[in-house]
């Protein structure tokens, strides 16, 4: 074999060498491709599930993430139910709890003879000239009204 045949073989086999190199280079990227088209496709689906629940609400993947991440450390043991609440949903399920353990609460409905006494009480107490008096006690009865009626629309909902 000459030196021309050697040094032929030689750039020959590093050539054949750099190819098979490329070629599972391509199929390594071919597979990362192939995951990262799964994983796309898992997180549609998580949104498009979220959409069905809660309707079409731009970025709804997003904020339920951020809810997630805001209240770390819950653990889930098992499946659950759940809702996606804004802050504000929850601070009116806050005041309607509080407003519940009210004395203006029976079973969970508002108790108007409650109501109705101490409406009844706040006039003695206005005509007596107890002014602070009847200013907390229409306040307290006005804050349980409030809690109770929720007729908010809610735009993702």
């Amino acid at each position: 074999m000459s030196w021309r045949d050697e040094l032929f073989s030689e750039s020959e086999r590093a050539l054949q060498n750099e190819v098979r190199r490329l070629r599972s280079a391509v199929r390594e990227l071919e597979q990362e491709n192939s995951d990262l088209k799964e994983k796309i496709a898992k997180y549609e689906n998580l949104e498009k599930q979220l959409q069905l629940t809660y309707g079409e609400c731009d970025g709804l993947l997003e904020t339920a993430i951020t809810g997630l991440v805001k209240h770390e450390g819950v653990a889930f043991s098992k499946p659950m139910k759940a809702r996606l609440l804004t802050d504000d949903d929850v601070d009116k399920w806050d005041r309607l709890k509080n407003a519940h353990n009210s004395k203006y609460f029976k079973h969970g409905e508002l108790d108007d003879r409650k109501i109705a006494k101490n409406l009844h009480q706040l006039a003695d107490d206005y005509e007596n000239g107890e002014l602070i008096e009847v200013r907390d006690g229409l306040l307290e009865i006005i804050n349980a009204i409030d809690s109770f009626d929720f007729k908010e629309e809610h735009s993702c909902w």
